[in-house]
């Protein structure tokens, strides 16, 4: 599961799976971000961009 973690202006994701961290950090500040940009945070967070989406609380 995605677990949001917020700090100055950042929102930082973290996910552990099997004993793997994988984690983005986001600047709110830039958004809204172009497709390449969420594939490539979906990747980097181990998840498809469905999941991304839905974990960020979009549809």
């Amino acid at each position: 599961m995605l677990d949001d973690k917020k700090a100055t202006g950042h929102e930082q994701w973290r996910k552990v799976e099997i004993g793997r961290l994988y984690k983005v950090t986001l600047s709110k500040h830039i958004a809204p971000f172009g497709q390449d940009i969420i594939k490539s945070m979906a990747a980097q967070a181990g998840v498809s961009k469905k999941v991304f989406y839905k974990a960020c609380g979009k549809r």
